[in-house]
């Protein structure tokens, strides 16, 4: 809300404070939060000086990207679906449980006497 007041500080982070009288609030803004905000925002709302009232340039601007992303995203997805088509075609392994395995021959601690005594 306006009007607001900005105090810029000579820091290393270029830290700037905006007050807010009529709402009685505080903010901090640093290199990062600005930063932050241009790569965020910039990218997912595409509100850049210049380009956010040309109309037909953000049109084309904004198709090239969702062009871009759709391409990524399928590019993404053909070999999730290869992957997922080929554990449908040979069985889910970790669905069924594991098949129990009889030991062929006894353990040694479960051998009778004579068993010990023979050697088999």
């Amino acid at each position: 809300m306006l009007p607001v007041l900005r105090v810029r500080y000579n820091d290393e982070n270029q830290t700037w404070l905006y007050f807010t009288p009529s709402l009685a609030q505080m903010v901090k803004f640093d290199k990062l939060d600005r930063a932050n905000r241009w790569v965020y925002y910039g990218l997912h709302v595409l509100d850049w000086p210049g380009l956010f009232n040309r109309r037909p340039l953000w049109d084309i601007v904004t198709i090239a990207f969702l062009a871009g992303l759709a391409a990524i995203s399928i590019t993404t997805l053909l070999p999730a679906c290869r992957r997922l088509k080929r554990h449908a075609v040979h069985g889910w392994k970790w669905a069924s449980p594991p098949k129990k395995v009889r030991p062929t021959r006894s353990p040694a601690w479960a051998m009778s006497n004579r068993d010990r005594i023979s050697g088999d």
